[in-house]
């Protein structure tokens, strides 16, 4: 039995931009941890020499942060990122936007937001539980509930700061650790914002009523560029201009948009510059195997009725190690979980997932080669993951 506490909302990301609350707390969190492994895992005969990190979603985020943090740097050596990767849009925010935020929530709590060093102090009066049901109110219009609200953010220039700078710029200086990593994502990790889109009759017609913003918000379109250009090339490319549905095709393309966008286009961005800038391990991969027994997340997520493929965090299913979870999974299934433990343990040990047979080979051109999971049997090697759909977004460059 174990517990685990974790730092994140108002809690871990708060930021007024400055050094009253600089922000990325929650990274900074689990920086002391990984510190704390360094210095006491042998005791526990571990490796401190050993150590890897990996995370889901927003974890995937936090655990490529610490690549490029150097407040992390001679800590890891090894790093994967499932379903999420630190220059994706959703999974951090402007130093702007936190400034907005905070003072808005600041306002609910009754704090004054004149002045940062002011308004943080009587934030650290208040108690915990206002804390987390207030940042439950404070909702940003138009954006899925399944991105966060507190992200992390580009800290100013001030002591103990995590990240100082975007991820891509730091990947570009070269100041990042060069360890061995791995990435990849679902098929069809979209339908995490598709369900919100597909709850109901009214949720699909504000989303066609109001798609320029919503589209622009959720897929964080830079302000430099031309919004209005990027949504209508979405809409042409994805729906052929055509009203968005929840019919079956309809949820297919809204999902392959949301999966594009959030996911496939991000890491395809991080792999090519890794390779520019001679990080050799790369290992990347797509999870496609289908249980026909274990609930998809999109039952939790609120739509139990549809299949929407391999969702986002349906992985995750293949990582319990518990006899009394495991006595309820197929025999196919429980094969894929010892196929998937073993691949990341093996990552873990020697850096490489297939150190025996080779099955799973690094990423060595453009094509960005991944290994596509597909079951209990292993899985294949292939190139160009969504070919046409990733063209597209390397073209738009949102």
């Amino acid at each position: 039995e174990y517990f685990s506490v974790l730092i994140e909302g108002a809690f871990g990301f708060l930021s007024t931009g400055d050094e009253a609350s600089p922000g990325n707390y929650g990274l900074k969190d689990q920086n002391l941890s990984i510190q704390w492994v360094k210095r006491h895992i042998h005791h526990f005969g571990g490796n401190p020499n050993k150590i890897t990190i990996f995370g889901q979603s927003v974890g995937g985020a936090s655990a490529h942060y610490h690549m490029l943090s150097p407040l992390s740097n001679d800590l890891i050596n090894g790093v994967i990122c499932q379903s999420g990767i630190g220059n994706a849009k959703w999974t951090f925010g402007s130093r702007d936007e936190g400034k907005f935020l905070s003072k808005k929530f600041a306002k609910l709590l009754n704090c004054s937001t004149d002045y940062s060093h002011v308004m943080v102090e009587c934030l650290r009066k208040v108690s915990s539980r206002d804390i987390l049901l207030t940042q439950l109110k404070l909702s940003v219009p138009n954006i899925s509930k399944s991105i966060p609200t507190f992200r992390p953010v580009i800290e100013p220039e001030v002591r103990g700061a995590f990240l100082t700078q975007p991820s891509l710029d730091i990947i570009k200086s070269g100041n990042f650790t060069n360890v061995p990593f791995m990435v990849g994502i679902t098929a069809n990790e979209g339908c995490m914002c598709t369900v919100d889109h597909c709850q109901d009759r009214t949720a699909i017609t504000k989303f066609n009523r109001h798609f320029d913003e919503i589209i622009s918000q959720e897929i964080g379109i830079d302000y430099r560029i031309d919004k209005k250009y990027i949504t209508r090339e979405v809409k042409r490319f994805y729906f052929k201009n055509q009203t968005l549905t929840c019919d079956d095709k309809g949820r297919t393309n809204i999902s392959n948009m949301y999966t594009d966008a959030l996911f496939l286009d991000p890491i395809n961005e991080v792999l090519e510059l890794y390779l520019k800038y001679n990080l050799t391990s790369l290992y990347h991969y797509n999870f496609e195997y289908k249980s026909t027994t274990l609930p998809s997340t999109s039952a939790a997520m609120g739509d139990p009725l549809h299949d929407y493929g391999v969702c986002h965090s349906d992985d995750m299913n293949y990582f319990s190690c518990d006899p009394n979870s495991l006595k309820h999974y197929s025999p196919k299934d429980r094969a894929v979980v010892e196929r998937m433990v073993n691949m990341w343990t093996n990552f873990a040990i020697y850096g490489n997932p297939t150190p025996l047979d080779g099955e799973w080979k690094t990423v060595k051109t453009k094509d960005l080669e991944y290994y596509a999971i597909k079951g209990p049997q292993g899985g294949k090697m292939s190139k160009r993951l969504h070919g046409n759909r990733a063209d597209f977004w390397r073209h738009l460059q949102v």
